[in-house]
C-alpha cells in the first residue's frame, strides 16, 4: 500500500514543556487534537508520514526533537525558508512513493511551497477548503478514511 503525507503548519500555541519534544507533541495549534486523539485510540495510519513548516526550524518530520519557541512566520521569512524547505522537501521524497498528499498548511505557510511541483510526487494532491473549521473537519474525515482503507487490507 502507498504512503499518504500530511503537511502542515506549526502553530503559535505550544506546549511549554522544557527540554527538547517531538514537534508533533510540542504544537498545539487546531490541526494537532485531531491527530492526538487518533494517537491516543491507535487510529493514526501506520502509512501516513507527517511533516511540519516551523517558522524557526523550516520542515520538519514529526519526531524531530525541539525546544520551545516563539518565531511568527510572515511573508519575509517564508521567502527566506523556501529554498531550504523545498530542498528538505525534494530529499525527503526522493525514493518514496507517495499516492496522496493533504496539504493541512495555512496562507502563509503555503508560499514556502510556491513553485515546488507536487503533482510530481504524489497521485493526488487533496484540494484543502481555506476555511479553518472546514479544513479541520476534512483533516479528521480524511485520517478517518485513511485508517479505515489501512485496516480493510
Amino acid at each position: 500500500m502507498k504512503k499518504s503525507l500530511l503537511i502542515m503548519s506549526c502553530s503559535g500555541k505550544k506546549d511549554k514543556g522544557l527540554g527538547k519534544l517531538p514537534a508533533l507533541m510540542r504544537y498545539k495549534g487546531p490541526f494537532y487534537p485531531t491527530l492526538y486523539k487518533a494517537i491516543r485510540e491507535d487510529r493514526l495510519p501506520k502509512n501516513l508520514d507527517i511533516l511540519i513548516i516551523s517558522a524557526k526550524y523550516g520542515l520538519l518530520k514529526s519526531e524531530d526533537l525541539i525546544e520551545d519557541y516563539d518565531q511568527k512566520m510572515d511573508v519575509p521569512r517564508t521567502n527566506e525558508l523556501r529554498p531550504h524547505i523545498q530542498a528538505d522537501l525534494k530529499t525527503f521524497l526522493n525514493g518514496k512513493d507517495y499516492d496522496q498528499l493533504f496539504n493541512g498548511l495555512w496562507q502563509v505557510y503555503n508560499k514556502t511551497l510556491e513553485g515546488f511541483d507536487l503533482e510530481r510526487h504524489f497521485t493526488h494532491v487533496i484540494p484543502v477548503e481555506n476555511n479553518r473549521g472546514k479544513k479541520m473537519r476534512q483533516l479528521k474525515a480524511w485520517i478517518v478514511d485513511l485508517f479505515e482503507k489501512e485496516q480493510s487490507k
